[in-house]
């Protein structure tokens, strides 16, 4: 399996293909999602999907809306895996626009999500320390 984002060579496969590193969203999603997407000059074109470097990681650009689908695409086929790994996991593919907050929005909503925070329980203080003892038990 390639590490790359995107299929390698589109004649040899169909369009609606999904991505092999995710298979949540095909390449035809994720086109439509980035025709309303605004180019930057660090942005590069492969196989007709627009990818963007940002920080070490070259990352696929989509609107809100195909950002919001696979989040929950995402979010249902690793199992509520919650807002830190779900963010964790897409962000070195995938940008979009408020996609930290689109994320902790869904979670937040997920009822699978707030029953699993919910039975972390409370944290305990930190140990000190009782000094010597003033008398014996």
């Amino acid at each position: 399996m390639s590490r790359n984002l995107v299929l390698e060579n589109e004649i040899e496969t169909n369009q609606d293909d999904p991505i092999r590193t995710v298979n949540t969203i095909t390449i035809g999603e994720i086109k439509e999602g980035q025709k309303d997407v605004i180019r930057q000059k660090n942005d590069r074109e492969e196989n007709g999907v627009i990818l963007r470097k940002i920080g070490k990681h070259e990352r696929i650009v989509s609107n809100a809306e195909v950002g919001r689908r696979l989040i929950r695409e995402t979010h249902l086929k690793f199992g509520h895996i919650g807002t830190q790994q779900l963010s964790e996991f897409l962000k070195t593919k995938y940008y979009f626009r408020n996609m930290y907050k689109e994320i902790r929005d869904f979670c937040g909503l997920c009822e699978v999500c707030i029953k699993n925070e919910s039975r972390q329980g409370s944290r305990l203080g930190l140990m000190g320390h009782l000094g010597p003892a003033s008398e014996p038990f």
